[in-house]
């Protein structure tokens, strides 16, 4: 998702913007391989727990991770069916986990890092997944283009976005299979969770928009069709022109 002006007013009098992308079709074929361990915690999880919340990404400071924590604990105690399953490492994880175990959570699991190939499995195997991360002001200044927020996307799944830049999201992306929360902001984010809950049949039964989504504006065929696309318009005026041979 692009910021908008800030390349023109660097000077840029033609932009061509590709964001990230996701390869649709490699994504759906990894979704029916199988991670066995990944299957049995998800199992075990689900015997208590209604609603699988997942998170796959980073844990460090950027993202925040100790707030999806602080969540998962008020969590525990009013919405008690409610569970995070957070797939990734980094510099925070042995902390997030040492916090965890002292405040006895059981609603929240940190699966640790797994490999690429076995995150659109680990996506589908999730009632809903977030998208966290700190206010960064300066992403409003030079757009965000979350690889994660794609791949849920292709998943299908419902999103609760905690993170900057949600006037373009919501934008884009709408809102009938999304639910905002505002950075930084517990009880926002709390909010969300409850809105979740309350509407999760709704928004389940909207996700295959934000499919769609992904499917017209961000799988590498039509990034890749477009770059070529814009290339070949540019070599053609420039063969016009007479700047190149033809």
């Amino acid at each position: 998702m692009e910021s908008n002006g800030y390349f023109e007013s660097k000077g840029a009098r033609k932009l061509l913007f590709l964001p990230n992308g996701i390869n649709i079709r490699r994504f759906d074929e990894l979704t029916n391989i199988e991670n066995s361990e990944i299957s049995e915690i998800v199992r075990k999880i689900r015997k208590q727990y209604r609603t699988l919340i997942g998170y796959a990404g980073r844990l460090s400071e950027i993202y925040n991770p100790t707030n999806i924590i602080e969540a998962a604990e008020i969590a525990s105690r009013q919405i008690n069916d409610i569970a995070f399953i957070i797939a990734g490492s980094g510099p925070l994880l042995e902390e997030c986990k040492r916090i965890v175990g002292e405040k006895h959570l059981e609603n929240i699991v940190f699966l640790g890092r797994i490999k690429k190939s076995s995150i659109p499995f680990f996506l589908k195997q999730m009632d809903a997944l977030l998208v966290h991360g700190r206010n960064l002001p300066i992403q409003e200044k030079f757009g965000v283009s979350y690889n994660k927020l794609f791949e849920y996307c292709a998943a299908e799944r419902p999103i609760i976005y905690v993170a900057s830049f949600r006037e373009g999201i919501e934008k884009q992306m709408g809102k009938e299979a999304i639910v905002f929360a505002e950075p930084d902001n517990l009880d926002s984010f709390i909010g969300a969770i409850y809105t979740l809950d309350r509407n999760l049949p709704a928004l389940v039964s909207n996700s295959h928009k934000l499919r769609y989504y992904v499917e017209m504006n961000h799988d590498t065929d039509f990034l890749s069709e477009k770059l070529f696309l814009a290339l070949e318009n540019v070599l053609s005026n420039q063969i016009e022109k007479g700047l190149l041979r033809n």
